[in-house]
């Protein structure tokens, strides 16, 4: 779904309407499911990128803060984390680019070089939400927040929607 679509122009007020008419328990709920609605609107497939970094970075920062600062099994859950949500970023966003460099460079020196371009379209928001969760992650590492220990409250730091328009990276405040 695009800001500046029809169904943003509805889908919007309906979400804040709704948010100011449940109780505050339930309102991370009503966000969670807002927001990955709006990220499937775009191609449903791409929630589980989504879902796969929310979840890798939630398990990392959890199980990071059970070892030691500079611990070697803290560094191993880092640079999952990093190894994951840059290996998506790349494929996603990257690979094309790279690999067409790479076919025109060779083309050059006449050197054979067979490698299909991937037919898909770059997901909505994963540079945004991937150096989110690197963030969050990197700051549980250092020390410097603690993770956050509710799932749902964590995917909704991840997903909400409203945050592609903010600008730069937010710091976690979850």
């Amino acid at each position: 779904m695009l800001f500046n679509s029809l169904h943003f122009i509805f889908f919007f007020p309906i979400v804040v309407l709704l948010y100011y008419s449940i109780p505050q328990r339930w309102r991370w709920v009503l966000l969670l499911l807002a927001s990955y609605y709006f990220y499937t609107r775009w191609k449903v497939n791409y929630a589980i990128l989504l879902v796969a970094s929310t979840i890798v970075d939630y398990i990392a920062g959890l199980l990071m803060v059970r070892f030691p600062e500079g611990g070697i099994e803290r560094k191993g859950l880092l640079a999952t984390s990093l190894v994951t949500n840059l290996g998506l970023l790349f494929t996603f966003k990257y690979y094309n680019f790279l690999n067409a460099s790479l076919q025109g460079l060779c083309d050059k020196f006449d050197i054979i070089y067979n490698v299909p371009q991937l037919d898909i379209l770059l997901p909505l928001g994963i540079s945004f939400y991937t150096f989110q969760t690197i963030n969050y992650t990197i700051d549980v590492y250092r020390g410097h927040i603690e993770p956050e220990k509710h799932l749902g409250r964590f995917a909704v730091y991840v997903a909400f929607f409203p945050q592609l328009v903010a600008g730069p990276i937010e710091r976690p405040r979850i």
